[in-house]
């Protein structure tokens, strides 16, 4: 049945503008009382969080919100705990909550409170990383070594993607021999390789070389990238004794490519761009300078390094490689070269120097000067008693004389270093 109403009549209009106006004011303040405690809820301010929660005292996020601010910004463990354990209670299955519960409880000195909390939070988020770790810190704090391992462990499983930082707290509490064996033994070997880094890095050398030892002999293949960190962390010691026995391990797993048999000197054909690590050539960019790792060799196939060289009259070390050698032992150095426009008197050259002493031992080839076809360059030279590293580096010498600064092309390959036959 329809209503005809006559609103034509200015009471008649009157009352419906005054219905309207009622309608819709409670409609607004049902939507804000709905809306206002979750505006409010998402302060940082505990005076409003707290009005918040007298809407709606119901509300898990609510009380989870203002028992962190009393924990986080108070600092008052005492009034956060009942917050965050009731919002546990309200929605007992929000990992999150009792995360927090369980940091305040532990705060507040109430073990079984904080063991309950961080163990719940683990078992809600089984495949989540961060809720594992939190309850191997707790753990770790509680000096339960078995409980936190085995939380630790569990959180390893999971492939974390930045777990150096994890590391230190809980090698500084077990060492490295429980850590070790808390991590995944699979065909991935990064966790292990993050783990030997870091020992390398924090002046525990010995103890790296020993997991280095184990895992290389593990049958695990290591890929050279997953190397690098390692490489480069012993680079920074100098400790180049280990550097040759990781990159002659990576040559046993088929990371690292074999040289020939004759030959000290690896990558000697330049077959592949340096990778600037292990006991692989070396450089760095420089002014002046630029360096083709893509032409052909001597013969029209292989390859060879160019160089380009700007006017200047600088030393440039262009390249370098670090060699292991014998003591007490002749060795003949030779290579392929060929120039083209060198302006300057002193041209490219490869020099050898002891690594542990340079004025013990350095020699040179003759320089490339001028322009000339491929042709062969060598020097003998033989190593002191303690001369077990050399490096061998393709260096151009500040000219003393006009014209004194250099430009022009430079092209080497073929660099080779046999033991001599008589010694």
């Amino acid at each position: 049945m329809l209503l005809n109403l006559p609103l034509d009549r200015a009471r008649t209009r009157i009352a419906f503008l005054l219905v309207t106006f009622c309608v819709s004011g409670w409609l607004a303040a049902t939507a804000l009382q709905s809306v206002l405690p979750a505006i409010l809820a998402e302060s940082d301010n505990v005076a409003r969080v707290r009005e918040a929660l007298m809407f709606e005292c119901q509300n898990d996020r609510i009380q989870n919100q203002l028992g962190n601010l009393y924990f986080w910004t108070e600092l008052d463990a005492g009034k956060a705990v009942p917050l965050l354990r009731r919002a546990t209670e309200i929605n007992p299955w929000q990992p999150r909550y009792w995360l927090d519960l369980g940091r305040a409880c532990e705060s507040a000195g109430d073990p079984p409170c904080a063991d309950r909390a961080f163990a719940t939070a683990a078992g809600r988020a089984p495949f989540v990383p961060r809720f594992q770790l939190a309850l191997a810190e707790h753990y770790l704090l509680a000096a339960r070594q078995r409980e936190s391992l085995s939380a630790l462990r569990r959180y390893f499983a999971l492939a974390p993607e930045s777990p150096e930082s994890v590391f230190q707290p809980f090698l500084r509490a077990f060492g490295p021999e429980p850590i070790w064996n808390a991590l995944p033994q699979s065909s991935d070997s990064t966790l292990q390789l993050q783990l030997i880094t870091l020992l390398a890095q924090n002046d525990r050398s010995e103890e790296a070389k020993r997991y280095w030892t184990r895992l290389s002999s593990s049958g695990v293949r290591i890929p050279v990238q997953a190397a690098v960190p390692y490489l480069n962390a012993l680079s920074a010691n100098s400790d180049f004794s280990q550097i040759a026995v990781v990159w002659y391990d990576l040559q046993e797993m088929g990371s690292v490519a074999r040289p020939d048999a004759q030959n000290l000197v690896f990558n000697s054909k330049f077959s592949s761009p340096p990778s600037n690590m292990g006991l692989d050539w070396r450089y760095q960019p420089q002014k002046y300078i630029s360096l083709d790792f893509t032409n052909l060799g001597p013969e029209g196939d292989g390859h060879s390094l160019r160089v380009d060289v700007g006017s200047t009259n600088s030393d440039l070390d262009l390249i370098e490689e670090i060699v292991p050698v014998l003591p007490e032992t002749t060795y003949l150095l030779s290579a392929s070269v060929q120039s083209q426009n060198i302006t300057s008197d002193s041209g490219p050259r490869l020099r050898v120097q002891d690594l542990g002493c340079a004025s013990c031992l350095e020699v040179q080839t003759e320089g490339s000067v001028g322009t000339s076809p491929w042709h062969q360059v060598s020097a003998a030279f033989r190593t002191g008693p303690d001369t077990k590293f050399i490096r061998l580096s393709l260096w151009r010498p500040r000219s003393r004389s006009y014209p004194f600064e250099i430009s022009g092309q430079f092209w080497i390959s073929d660099v080779t270093l046999r033991a001599s036959s008589n010694q």
